[in-house]
């Protein structure tokens, strides 16, 4: 005999939540940022903080693990790109978490950040020193991808322009405190 009739079920409920207006917003022009475009942008009375990011290809020589062992060794006169970033670590700093900052004091002494996904596929991780011809740059941390902008390395613009960083590819933006923006403004 069949058994006793189901209840009706009722679907869940749902809860409707409006999306967060976004903290950071980032400004990019193809082919780099325009002369005078940081200045003008960070002159707006809505824009509380801006920091410029200079990216360029780089390239590496050679690699050396944490232990000194030798990962890379491009031959003559071949080299190996990295996708890497140059950014103003006073103006940078309020862009990342707090518990992230302090690996930026390390840039100021031309040491570097990995972004994940290039420490992974490179096998190498803090301690690691990569040389870009004659300038050598040691590895202090190694961050998730979306807080380097998906870079593989991150550098101070100091030590940037000594490994060919010289374009100002974008600029990242905060409203004023208390103000919220749209992707509209």
């Amino acid at each position: 005999p069949p058994g006793p009739p189901a209840a009706p079920t009722t679907p869940p409920r749902i809860a409707l939540s409006r999306p967060a207006a976004p903290a950071t917003f980032l400004a990019w022009v193809p082919h780099g940022l325009p002369s005078g475009f940081t200045r003008r942008v960070a002159g707006l009375p809505q824009i509380g903080r801006v920091t410029v990011v200079a990216e360029d290809n780089v390239w590496l020589t050679r690699s050396w693990s944490a232990s000194g062992e030798l990962v890379d060794d491009a031959p003559e006169p071949y080299r190996i790109p990295l996708d890497a970033a140059a950014v103003d670590v006073a103006t940078f700093a309020p862009f990342l978490p707090p518990a992230d900052r302090a690996s930026l004091a390390a840039l100021e002494e031309g040491e570097g950040i990995f972004g994940s996904s290039s420490a992974s596929l490179r096998g190498l991780g803090p301690g690691a020193v990569l040389a870009f011809g004659r300038v050598r740059v040691r590895i202090a941390a190694v961050l998730p991808d979306q807080l380097v902008g998906a870079a593989e390395l991150v550098v101070s613009t100091r030590t940037g322009r000594r490994i060919g960083i010289v374009r100002d590819r974008h600029v990242l933006l905060r409203p004023v405190e208390g103000r919220r923006m749209s992707q509209d403004e």
